[in-house]
């Protein structure tokens, strides 16, 4: 039977290639126990260099004009930054062939034989070739000449050595030489590396910085683009718009949206499944964590200050300035922003929820389409969205009546999207709360919502489907995940959760909320209260309109109880709809992320503004099963019956009453 890659390369292309990675795996690598210390012109490499690779390639062979080498010191992003630039290249088409191609065909310095002779011969119209070699052992100069490009990837040289350190743990873990240097904990690995021991493509006394500023000799170059790991963390468009252009390559909104989510940490950790096994090896000890600042758990403050002045003595005459730790801040947010809508995401910024309507008077009830809006939801937004804006591929709507457990879900989606990229989970979390409801806010918030640098949104809302434009969502790509909770359980949270909105709390409908349990009941179940819904409806209607979108494949309904049955298990479920791959383990990482207490506790502390504002208005009371039972008389658990017969008996929808 046909390999992949047999379908796609000429027999004989087909048979060197597989002579090659048969030849040189990182496997072998892995199982070697004892090696020299491969040296060329006094530079000292990692046991996979090839000295006469190296010399025939600087004498005899170059990239061509368009090609691209990808030049960085180990552990610094190159992989990363290698899935960015084929994303811009390739179509799915030659992605895959690149994923079914040796691993060790894509670094230069890495193989033997006919290596170069293969390289020459790909279908590819433009080759990436990566290096870890210093710039003073390439042939630069004729690689100019042919109009190649050179893209050099730096990142802060601290979170670099932890890097470093566990990524050489698990591919030389084996080698009693390298074992010298990684062996004996950190400390010992750290000594070796900054004082110049390491065999790293370095002259001995010399790493990373040295490497670094060999190539930063060449920065003004017109086929040479510089760029930090950090400011790709921060703001990934900006810096892919700019390597595009360095590059020739024109690409959309839409494209860069899409490259984006492809090439996030989790996307690229769940891809790693479709390369070969040999790639597969490699790929899952490269990915670790890709955080900002993880060198702060391993450096003592004599460690951070030794490389402070390494940094300093080496590199002090250029202008290289790392980032040590990303601080996400709402400045941090708003560089994203365009200039001129600035002022919008300063009002959103500066949004306080108990000033805003601390000094309202009366509630004001707005009407869209005959539904009666909850006062403090202006129409106008609602409106705007339904005919005029179009969210981003992927974004997500948590779809919920109040009480249903919108905030766990959302929470719980965040997890699922973000819980592997740190630095994405602090933005989301850092949004305010206007763009974080659909229904929330003037039109004017939909000027800045696609411009939130974090590929997908999780954006909750309490609308009906009759006020979404549900199919021109999703065919944007959007999703939705509709929330389903036993009613009865619904009310009495309902009835808890109202007290404590004081919008609720004026004029004219001031009797409709803040009174006894049973006028409190009566008012809600015959439609009297707005709620974002027709006179006369109430939550049971609110699903019918969803009811009639289950059949889109871009709509999942999930029921609040079986996330408390089988928390695991429904997030399973949801992250297979979200596109996301988890494995157990992370599953039960969200799980315990999303535990009650844990949110409650979050809540409390002000983790995060959205935590903040979630305490101040006590979103989170019990989420449990059952409660109903101490309140409701027998007449009105009866009454919740016959309307669920009478207005649900048709549809699919089943609830779960007791635990």
């Amino acid at each position: 039977m046909e390999s992949p890659l047999q379908k796609m390369l000429p027999p004989d292309l087909y048979d060197d290639v597989a002579e090659f990675g048969n030849s040189f795996s990182i496997e072998k690598i892995k199982d070697v126990t004892k090696t020299e210390i491969p040296t060329w012109k006094g530079y000292r490499f990692a046991p996979h260099f090839i000295p006469e690779l190296g010399q025939f390639a600087y004498d005899n062979w170059s990239l061509k004009e368009g090609d691209v080498l990808l030049a960085s010191f180990p552990k610094t992003g190159t992989n990363w930054m290698m899935t960015i630039l084929r994303r811009l290249f390739y179509n799915e088409e030659e992605l895959e062939l690149v994923k079914q191609l040796p691993n060790s065909l894509a670094l230069l310095e890495a193989g033997g034989g006919k290596k170069l002779d293969i390289l020459d011969r790909l279908p590819l119209k433009r080759r990436i070739i990566a290096t870890h070699m210093p710039a003073e052992l390439i042939n630069l100069e004729r690689m100019k000449e042919n109009n190649a490009k050179v893209v050099y990837v730096m990142r802060n040289p601290k979170d670099q050595l932890v890097s470093f350190y566990h990524f050489s743990r698990k591919l030389f873990g084996k080698n009693q030489t390298m074992g010298e240097f990684i062996d004996n904990g950190w400390e010992k690995f750290f000594n070796s590396a900054v004082n110049g021991d390491l065999p790293t493509g370095t002259l001995p006394g010399e790493w990373y910085p040295h490497h670094l500023l060999a190539w930063y000799k060449h920065k003004d170059h017109k086929n040479f683009h510089f760029v930090y790991y950090e400011d790709l963390k921060k703001d990934f468009k900006k810096e892919l718009r700019q390597l595009a252009e360095f590059l020739g390559v024109e690409i959309t909104e839409k494209q860069a949206s899409e490259i984006e989510e492809k090439c996030s940490f989790g996307n690229m950790k769940q891809d790693i499944t479709s390369y070969t096994k040999d790639a597969k090896t490699f790929q899952t000890a490269n990915l670790r964590k890709g955080e900002v600042g993880d060198w702060k758990n391993y450096f003592t403050v004599a460690q951070s200050e030794l490389v402070d002045e390494k940094i300093k003595e080496c590199l002090g005459s250029t202008d290289v300035t790392f980032t040590y730790c990303l601080s996400v801040t709402m400045e941090t947010i708003a560089q994203s922003i365009p200039a001129e809508h600035r002022d919008v995401w300063e009002g959103m910024v500066n949004f306080d929820f108990a000033k805003a309507y601390g000094k309202v008077t009366t509630a004001e009830v707005l009407e869209v389409k005959g539904h009666r809006l909850q006062p403090t939801f202006p129409a106008e937004g609602i409106e705007y969205a339904m005919d005029n804006w179009t969210p981003k591929n992927g974004d997500v709507f948590v779809a919920s009546f109040p009480r249903t457990g919108t905030n766990w879900t959302t929470e719980i989606v965040r997890q699922i999207i973000y819980g592997r990229d740190p630095e994405k989970m602090k933005i989301a979390k850092s949004i305010p709360l206007p763009l974080m409801l659909l229904e929330g806010g003037l039109a004017n918030k939909f000027k800045i919502a696609n411009h939130i640098p974090i590929p997908r949104m999780v954006v909750a809302t309490h609308l009906p489907a009759t006020l979404i434009n549900v199919d021109k969502f999703t065919q944007a790509n959007a999703k939705f995940i509709c929330v389903v909770r036993n009613p009865k359980d619904q009310i009495l949270s309902w009835f808890h959760f109202a007290k404590k909105l004081p919008y609720l709390h004026l004029e004219p409908i001031r009797d409709l909320f803040q009174c006894d349990w049973e006028q409190f009941f009566d008012n809600y179940t015959t439609g009297k209260q707005p709620i974002g819904l027709k006179e006369g409806q109430w939550y049971l209607d609110h699903l019918l309109t969803w009811n009639e979108h289950k059949q889109n494949k871009n709509v999942y309904f999930v029921y609040f109880e079986d996330i408390k049955k089988d928390f695991v298990g429904e997030i399973h479920k949801m992250s297979r709809f979200l596109g996301v791959d988890l494995n157990d383990e992370e599953a039960r990482e969200v799980a315990m992320n999303c535990g009650f207490g844990k949110m409650q506790q979050a809540s409390a502390d002000g983790t995060s503004d959205h935590d903040r504002v979630r305490g101040e208005i006590g979103v989170l009371r019990k989420g449990e099963i059952g409660g109903w039972k101490d309140k409701f008389t027998q007449a009105q658990s009866d009454e919740v019956d016959r309307q669920v017969r009478e207005k649900l008996g048709k549809t699919d929808f089943r609830f779960t009453f007791e635990a």
